[in-house]
């Protein structure tokens, strides 16, 4: 099952098809944020470690959370965040569906 997947079914459960209501998995989904992390979605070019992949990433770093582009292995498109669940939504915004 690819991230697409997970993310269309708990939608589709939680929040009656709404993706616009994104945010509201994290109260209604325990531990959101892991089970989107055991996805390693390299069908859909998220990762979430780094790897020499082409695609997104979406990394911890010491300072907050780094979402980037890589093409052959070269970084760019970065975007800081403090917290994980902004990187995380745009990280899926741009690599896996919208959420508007």
């Amino acid at each position: 099952m690819y991230i697409s997947d997970f993310l269309e079914s708990v939608v589709k459960e939680k929040l009656s098809g709404e993706i616009s209501r994104f945010d509201e998995l994290w109260q209604l989904v325990p531990d959101f944020s892991s089970k989107l992390r055991e996805f390693n979605a390299d069908g859909n070019w998220l990762h979430w470690t780094p790897k020499t992949f082409d695609g997104w990433y979406c990394i911890k770093t010491s300072i907050g959370y780094e979402v980037y582009y890589q093409e052959r292995g070269v970084k760019s498109d970065f975007t800081h965040f403090k917290d994980e669940k902004g990187a995380i939504k745009f990280a899926i915004d741009v690599s896996v569906c919208s959420l508007q």
